[in-house]
């Protein structure tokens, strides 16, 4: 075997996963931001969490998940659609903060159920977090979301990003276990059968 075939084929890995991202972003989140679907970003998040998930397995290495987010928000970019910036930044990060929730460990059996829960939580509770550092913090603060001042404002906040961060959770466990009922599926239909 040719000694750099194994990192091409990480990075092959990675290519695809981002394009099937990326098609994800452009047709489904385009349609709902045309259609102005409430929660989107949670959506196409939590859809994305077993793309994300199967990046580590696949390519078992730190960094694999921002990589793949990277990826994706770049191709996001060079082919456009609605608020460009914005989603492309929000991918990054989103990836970047799953990367965290899964852990640096190398092995790619180390994804666990609490893993994989925090890592979808801390992704889904910045869905709900982007819209307020984007608008309100990166472009000044005309743009910031109309919250009650003071603590009910904060409250709210601080609930909605609970909420966000349980639902992230349970597609977590959700992505983890579609992921294994698969990677089972594959590995049962290529395992040579007895004669």
């Amino acid at each position: 075997m040719v000694p750099w075939a194994p990192r091409w084929r990480g990075l092959t890995t990675l290519a695809v996963l981002a394009a099937l991202w990326a098609v994800l972003e452009l047709s489904l989140g385009n349609a709902l931001i045309a259609v102005r679907a409430p929660m989107r970003g949670a959506l196409l998040t939590a859809l994305a969490l077993p793309l994300m998930f199967t990046a580590r397995l696949a390519v078992p290495r730190p960094g694999s998940v921002a990589a793949l987010g990277l990826t994706t928000a770049t191709v996001r970019w060079l082919l456009g659609g609605a608020f460009i910036p914005q989603v492309s930044l929000a991918i990054t990060i989103e990836a970047l903060l799953v990367e965290i929730g899964l852990g640096w460990s190398r092995r790619p059996e180390a994804i666990s159920r609490p893993r994989a829960a925090l890592a979808g939580g801390l992704a889904l509770a910045y869905t709900a977090a982007h819209p307020v550092l984007f608008w309100g913090l990166l472009l000044g603060g005309g743009h910031a979301l109309r919250l009650p001042q003071g603590f009910p404002g904060l409250a709210l906040f601080a609930a909605v990003l609970a909420a966000h961060f349980l639902a992230g959770g349970l597609a977590g466990i959700w992505a983890l276990k579609l992921l294994r009922r698969y990677t089972f599926r594959v590995r049962a239909a290529s395992s040579p059968s007895p004669s």
